[in-house]
């Protein structure tokens, strides 16, 4: 449960009251902290008892009551909190977290379905490819749907997770190159769309089949406008979600987030990996997988898995980003996501 008290502090606490476990979701934000609506018990952001009132004025008791409480930051228009054992590590110095406020935005989806099918969609390139094509985004897009078009994807080991490559053939005998990045735990970068900037999705477990997506879009170069938004997928809408039916979604305002949640939950609460035949434009979804099975090994032999920073000097990670550019057919198509 999170709050944030009147002098700007924020609290991230045990949802359920130290006293008789009430919602504290319900509580009343006051200055010193927020108080329970049952009994009234007063917490701090820290999570300390600072009251009892219907105990005996003599009472210490409260003084000994320490709530759950976790550390939290805020950055990027988020609240991040620690919910591990001891010191927390430095929260990543990614760019998309540090641009002044009105070059961003971040926007939050309830997204019905395992946080990993989400987060392995967010690192297919087809994807997007896919999503411009049936929206009609993609002005250079075959007749077809699915066009006669080579694609080649091939990945590279990062220091965070993931580089993805994704190139291919256009109508007019060109590349069409995509650069996108995988981060540990489970954030995906997409080129962005009409701006210098891209798009980070960020996948939340809920618990095993729900999960919340985080879409954090900014811009270098001036504000980021709700059209840029719009455009990168952080609309607000009420519903956010495709429909079944065909002629419904063509009439529907082109939305990418909509159109990947509607993916990730065709698939069921949790799908059965077993049952999939995966080919060769599926090389950034194994490399995913690898990493992430790495870093839980790690976790279980004691050590940090990748991307988790505790030294200030090393919380550098300005080489990651998302990139998409036409090149010529015999240009070099492993492209950086930004240039020096």
């Amino acid at each position: 449960m999170v709050f944030r008290d009147p002098a700007g502090q924020i609290g991230l606490l045990g949802r359920r009251c130290s006293h008789r476990g009430a919602d504290l979701c319900y509580g009343e934000v006051e200055e010193r902290g927020i108080r329970c609506f049952y009994h009234g018990w007063l917490y701090s952001t820290s999570g300390q008892c600072l009251e009892q009132p219907l105990e005996p004025a003599d009472s210490q008791f409260c003084d000994s009551i320490h709530h759950l409480a976790y550390p939290c930051v805020e950055r990027g228009g988020v609240i991040f909190g620690y919910l591990g054992p001891d010191e927390p590590p430095l929260l990543p110095d990614y760019e998309f977290l540090g641009v002044p406020e009105d070059q961003r935005r971040a926007r939050r989806y309830l997204v019905e379905c395992n946080y990993l099918q989400a987060t392995e969609g967010s690192v297919d390139p087809l994807q997007l490819m896919v999503f411009n094509q049936v929206f009609g985004q993609d002005a250079d897009r075959d007749p077809s749907i699915f066009g006669p078009r080579a694609l080649q994807v091939e990945t590279e080991d990062s220091e965070f997770g993931v580089r993805i490559f994704a190139a291919r053939s256009t109508a007019s005998d060109d590349l069409a190159v995509e650069v996108r990045d995988f981060m540990l735990p489970a954030i995906s970068t997409i080129s962005g769309i009409g701006i210098d900037g891209y798009a980070a999705h960020w996948h939340v477990p809920i618990d095993d089949t729900h999960h919340w997506r985080y879409v954090l879009a900014f811009r270098r170069d001036g504000p980021l406008t709700e059209e840029d938004a719009e455009r990168n997928g952080l609309a607000t809408v009420e519903d956010y979600r495709l429909t079944f039916d065909l002629q419904d979604r063509q009439q529907t305002k082109a939305n990418f987030v909509a159109y990947a949640i509607s993916l990730a939950e065709s698939q069921g609460p949790i799908y059965d990996r077993t049952q999939e035949h995966l080919v060769n434009t599926d090389q950034g979804l194994l490399a995913m997988r690898t990493v992430m099975h790495k870093a839980i090994q790690d976790v279980q032999e004691g050590a940090d898995p990748l991307g988790v920073v505790r030294d200030a000097e090393q919380n550098q990670f300005a080489n990651i980003g998302a990139r998409e550019q036409r090149i010529t057919k015999d240009a070099d198509w492993h492209l950086k996501p930004r240039e020096d």
